[in-house]
């Protein structure tokens, strides 16, 4: 379980489905309207676009148990499609999703009987978690490790450890790659059922799985370069029904190059890749 408040609060952990292969709404971009999709979407934290290092384990709480399962099936199928590994049956959690009521109520109450769970998230974004009135909010803890994995200032008392401000051991480092990596340990989650609503359990599990395992930042209603379902929850609709191939190639190129990199580093380098593979898919 994430904790005993959240036992308190939500429904138990949903169950693995078998993977099927994932389908993305096709898409023709051009390679500015890339970079500006790259860029508007990243997130860097101390220098660095963050990323799950274990393999993706998700559970969807305060749903009902068989579309839950398959939000948890979905996000795993993605997640393998674009190259991360996924635990298997009785694996540990690392990205919860959950469902609510309220999410203003929701989090502040969380805040409140669990503020362990909110450790190491910089001061603006803790601002942007706790706003009121958002239909959806997502949070991330991320811990500073080197290339062998090791960190220091774990806390195994919770299952949430708090973003490390050391590590040791370090071997090499150059003025690209950095002696350290920010590792996502947990991803959270948060969507309002009545904003769910009108919403397929495709979009809700794709929107989960950008927020959660690429860290994406959801563009201001109106300003997406280009369709993504980051825009989901935005007023007006018009969302995509799915993952586009656009936020797909994202996520996989987040996953692709090395994990030591400066964020601006990695940043042009995902923008090129997923620029050749849509000139590639253009072609086919």
């Amino acid at each position: 379980m994430l904790s005993v408040a959240l036992a308190l609060l939500l429904t138990a952990q949903t169950p693995a489905a078998p993977r099927t292969p994932i389908v993305v709404t096709a898409q023709r971009v051009d390679r500015q309207t890339v970079h500006r999709y790259v860029a508007q979407v990243s997130q860097t934290v101390n220098g660095q676009l963050a990323r799950l290092r274990h393999p993706v384990c998700p559970e969807v709480l305060g749903m009902p148990l068989v579309p839950g399962a398959r939000i948890a099936a979905r996000i795993r199928d993605v997640a393998a499609e674009a190259g991360l590994r996924v635990g298997g049956m009785g694996c540990r959690p690392n990205v919860s999703v959950f469902f609510v009521e309220n999410g203003d109520a929701f989090v502040r109450d969380l805040r409140r009987r669990d503020p362990a769970i909110f450790a190491g998230i910089s001061p603006a974004d803790l601002r942007r978690v706790l706003a009121d009135g958002e239909p959806a909010r997502t949070w991330r803890l991320t811990q500073t490790q080197n290339e062998d994995g090791v960190a220091e200032g774990m806390r195994g008392v919770h299952r949430l450890p708090v973003r490390g401000a050391a590590y040791s051991t370090v071997r090499s480092s150059s003025v690209v790659n950095l002696a350290a990596r920010q590792v996502v340990m947990n991803a959270v989650v948060v969507i309002e059922r009545d904003a769910a609503i009108g919403k397929t359990l495709t979009q809700l599990a794709d929107y989960a799985a950008m927020v959660a395992l690429a860290g994406a930042r959801p563009p201001a209603s109106g300003a997406a370069p280009a369709d993504t379902i980051l825009s989901l929850f935005n007023p007006g609709g018009g969302a995509p029904m799915r993952l586009t191939r656009l936020d797909f190639e994202y996520l996989a190129a987040l996953y692709r190059f090395p994990a030591d990199r400066r964020a601006p580093h990695q940043i042009a380098r995902m923008s090129e890749h997923i620029a050749a593979a849509l000139r590639t898919e253009r072609r086919d």
